[in-house]
């Protein structure tokens, strides 16, 4: 595979964050308004809970093991408990009418 193909792959594999809902948002604003804190501010956890693309989110963050930031609405620790993204996605849609709040 060619230099070429692995950064087209790349581009297609990862197209679902330009339709995430804190990409409008530099990474600097983020973490200043409680992005990378725990509890977030209200406005983070709504943000990730309008998202188009949650589930696309935790399984980057799952995939990636990723230990920071509020990826798809969960803290890191709950991330963890969960295990997977589908154990987590149905543990969102029971609370789905609550604040997701760690």
């Amino acid at each position: 595979m060619t230099l070429h193909e692995i950064v087209a792959a790349a581009a297609v594999r990862y197209a679902w964050m330009a339709d995430a809902a804190c990409r409008r948002y530099p990474r600097q604003q983020r973490q200043l308004e409680g992005y990378y804190t725990a509890p977030p501010p209200p406005e983070v956890l709504a943000l990730c809970g309008r998202c188009p693309v949650r589930r696309e989110c935790l399984d980057y963050a799952y995939e990636h093991n990723i230990e920071h930031g509020w990826l798809g609405g969960l803290a890191p620790a709950r991330r963890e408990e969960l295990g997977d993204t589908d154990t987590a996605m149905a543990w969102i849609a029971q609370r789905r009418n609550l604040p997701i709040v760690d």
